[in-house]
């Protein structure tokens, strides 16, 4: 950093790009350094032709932070891949940053506020030795790299489907253009789902008679009835939301996030149900 500033002092200011923006209500968000929640941000991806010392810097109103990622940036990790920020507080709340960039190098600039749910315009100023362009970058989010945050809910059945479709599923293409492998998985999927419900009501019909409960495993057949239709329509919901959030990849953080800590753990909490009542269903009749 302090030869980057040397350098600067020695560089004469030499604007090669000016780029405006604005972030708005349906901008993404994100949680600023693990620290500030729903902040809004927009990322830039950097493209030079000439390795050499760059001066990037903003004009707004809005408090702006600055962050530059060496390779990628995701929002679910904000300290990997990062090289340099800067939160604007000693330049009136406008962020500058100094840096050595080389070519055949991919850079992303994010640039993101102090507060939650701020949104406006903002200016980004760059100088350095030749030309320089940004272009829009889109951080690859799903439930497939959201679930790196709860490692507590990556066993099992949840782990093996989003394994599964998150390998398949291609991004902002319609479920009609997508693989074979993945159609055959909606179908299967549906007839699963069909099956599941009609067996599950017509258990449900059975035991629900009072001459079967006349037994105490007729009473856990009747629990365990109810507890593998609400499986089968978790493990539905759970299907969809994978493919979806993994198709529409502008899906926001609070939804992947709600997704993982309720979708999941619920769908665990009656397969680990079912199966108990089957124990015990089997214990009787050990009995």
């Amino acid at each position: 950093m302090k030869n980057a500033l040397q350098k600067f002092k020695s560089t004469p200011i030499n604007i090669q790009l000016i780029y405006s923006s604005k972030l708005i209500d349906d901008s993404p968000t994100y949680y600023r350094d693990y620290q500030v929640p729903e902040c809004h941000y927009e990322t830039l991806q950097i493209h030079i032709n000439t390795t050499g010392l760059y001066v990037l810097w903003s004009e707004n109103n809005i408090n702006a932070y600055g962050y530059i990622y060496k390779n990628d940036f995701n929002p679910l990790k904000p300290t990997e891949n990062l090289l340099l920020s800067h939160d604007g507080k000693c330049n009136d709340g406008k962020f500058k940053l100094i840096i050595d960039l080389e070519i055949n190098t991919r850079y992303i600039l994010v640039v993101t506020t102090r507060d939650p749910k701020t949104i406006g315009n903002f200016f980004v100023y760059i100088s350095g030795p030749n030309n320089v362009s940004l272009s829009s970058f889109c951080p690859e989010l799903s439930s497939c790299a959201i679930r790196d945050q709860y490692n507590l809910y990556m066993k099992g059945i949840a782990l093996t489907l989003d394994d599964i479709l998150c390998n398949e599923l291609q991004p902002n293409i319609v479920l009609n253009n997508q693989s074979f492998s993945i159609k055959l998985s909606v179908g299967l999927t549906i007839i699963m789902f069909v099956a599941g419900l009609i067996s599950g009501i017509l258990s449900f019909v059975t035991f629900q008679n009072k001459d079967a409960q006349q037994v105490g495993c007729g009473i856990y057949l009747l629990a365990s009835s109810i507890t593998s239709l609400l499986t089968i329509i978790m493990f539905i919901i759970k299907f969809w939301f994978v493919v979806l959030t993994r198709i529409n990849i502008s899906t926001s953080l609070s939804t992947l996030r709600g997704g993982c800590v309720s979708i999941e753990p619920i769908l665990k909490l009656f397969l680990y149900l079912d199966g108990w009542l089957n124990a015990c269903v089997a214990i009787e009749r050990a009995v």
